[in-house]
């Protein structure tokens, strides 16, 4: 939207009634920062876009449950993998099997401790991590997605 800079100013514009929506707001994103609209019925969320529906969001249709062709399922599964490596840390090239492994235990037990748990909660940010061994198999996966599908994936995400 021009005009507006950034997220919050976006959302506060909706807020005064300047705009009626935005689309492309992650659930997550919502409940932290306006989870008010929710509880008090103020937005439609009109679909879910993802490679898994969101528990809390029973009663939106999935996109993927909408997709009848296969090849168009995996256009879309292409361009939503990135709702689920959307935090992403890396370490550099040549990184030993041990350290990759460490790095990787250490990310998961923070995922689980009670104290970044309730941490998270109290400033409503949703934890929901994806083990970094998946992560590796969406990346690869991605990579080996075939030309004529990337190019699909393309032209929609232009408007083509």
């Amino acid at each position: 939207m021009t005009g507006y800079r950034g997220g919050k100013g976006v959302m506060l514009a909706v807020e005064r009634g300047e705009v009626e929506g935005v689309s492309g707001r992650g659930y997550s994103s919502l409940m932290s920062g306006s989870a008010h609209w929710v509880r008090d019925n103020k937005v439609n969320i009109l679909m879910q876009f993802g490679l898994k529906p969101h528990p809390a969001l029973k009663n939106v249709p999935f996109a993927l449950d909408l997709v009848k062709s296969p090849d168009d399922r995996k256009v879309l599964e292409f361009i939503f993998t990135k709702y689920d490596i959307l935090r992403l840390y890396f370490a550099p090239e040549g990184v030993s099997q041990d350290r990759v492994t460490a790095l990787r235990a250490s990310f998961d037990a923070t995922m689980k401790d009670p104290e970044f748990l309730a941490r998270a909660k109290k400033s409503r940010i949703e934890v929901d991590p994806v083990p970094g061994t998946r992560v590796q198999e969406m990346v690869q996966a991605l990579y080996k997605t075939p030309k004529p599908l990337v190019d699909r994936a393309r032209n929609l995400l232009q408007g083509k």
